[in-house]
């Protein structure tokens, strides 16, 4: 028997400003008034008690050439929460536009960020932690970036490496008493690959695409805690090293055939092998094929998900649906 009631009251202010040439400014302004009104937060001075909390977000960024292949994007921004500052968080990148093979470009990147912790990450019972500190995470990333474009065929392939080093990570973790509870990892390194293509090929009245993504993600905690535990260097907890999915879909005139593929490597569901909750998650593979049609303004899709009626679990002891059936319509004015 519980009550949720989140309220967001969001101002926005944006500004965008030619300056020089190619050059210009953008800048926001944002105030977010965060309220949550909830019986679950029961460690409150009463149990429907609603915390507070305001956020006033400041953005600013340029762009332009350096030179006529060579783009440079710098931003900066400061949030303010509840009149303290959490400080200055700077990001630039630079892209390059090979002129010897067209449609190809490179991009360098660094980034400093801040994420608070959500009010449920504070105050949700059973499990809110008021003591979380917000993440803060430096990251450096390369890009490549290829475009071919011509009347019938096109091709967008990405790839690129990241390293992200983040003091503070928040993570929720299970305990004991069988809920959740979000702590505080002090520092966690995060390093992987990204990869993804794209195709759509079009002939007479039929089109077809084809998609798919695969990030390899080794994500440790580095922590003293975690060095004196002999847990420095494992993969934290439902994190996969590997993700990976595919879409494909055809159409001809008013219909569509739509397959999407999605994979979860193997994950760990606790970083001391003598918890309760120790336990490998298998990885697993889901397949689900759709059919729809356009009808004027009304579009009507029959959907079949986990076609093979896999046996899986996302979340430790968290029963999956298996095979599933889905209606859709959709009306546009």
């Amino acid at each position: 028997n519980s009550l949720n009631k989140s309220d967001v009251f969001r101002q926005i202010i944006d500004l965008q400003q030619d300056l020089y040439k190619s050059w210009k400014l953008y800048a926001k302004i944002q105030l977010d008034n965060e309220k949550v009104t909830s019986s679950n937060y029961s460690q409150l001075p009463t149990p429907t008690s609603s915390p507070k909390r305001n956020i006033l977000s400041f953005y600013a960024a340029v762009d332009g050439k350096i030179y006529d292949d060579l783009d440079l994007r710098l931003t900066l921004r400061n949030d303010i929460v509840d009149d303290k500052s959490v400080g200055f968080f700077p990001t630039a990148t630079l892209t390059y536009r090979a002129p010897f093979v067209k449609g190809l470009t490179f991009n360098a990147g660094y980034s400093h960020n801040y994420r608070n912790p959500t009010l449920n990450d504070l105050y949700w019972n059973p499990g809110g932690n008021e003591n979380l500190k917000g993440e803060n995470g430096k990251t450096v990333d390369l890009d490549i970036n290829y475009l071919y474009e011509n009347i019938n065929f096109n091709l967008d392939f990405r790839t690129g490496l990241y390293y992200s080093k983040v003091k503070d990570w928040i993570q929720w973790v299970p305990t004991n008493y069988r809920y959740w509870m979000p702590k505080n990892v002090s520092e966690v390194l995060a390093r992987g690959i990204e990869l993804h293509v794209k195709a759509n090929y079009r002939y007479a009245l039929w089109n077809f695409s084809i998609s798919g993504n695969y990030v390899y993600s080794h994500t440790t905690d580095e922590s003293e805690y975690a060095q004196q535990y002999d847990s420095d260097g494992k993969q934290l907890i439902y994190i996969p090293l590997h993700h990976a999915n595919a879409f494909a879909e055809a159409k001809w005139k008013t219909w569509n055939i739509n397959y999407t593929f999605e994979f979860t490597g193997e994950r760990k569901t606790s970083m001391n092998d003598s918890d309760f909750f120790a336990y490998q998650l298998p990885c697993y593979a889901l397949h689900h094929i759709s059919l729809g049609k356009q009808l004027n303004k009304f579009r009507l899709e029959f959907r079949i998900n986990n076609l093979t009626d896999k046996d899986y679990q996302t979340v430790l002891w968290r029963a999956m649906p298996r095979r599933s059936y889905e209606i859709y319509l959709e009306f546009k004015l």
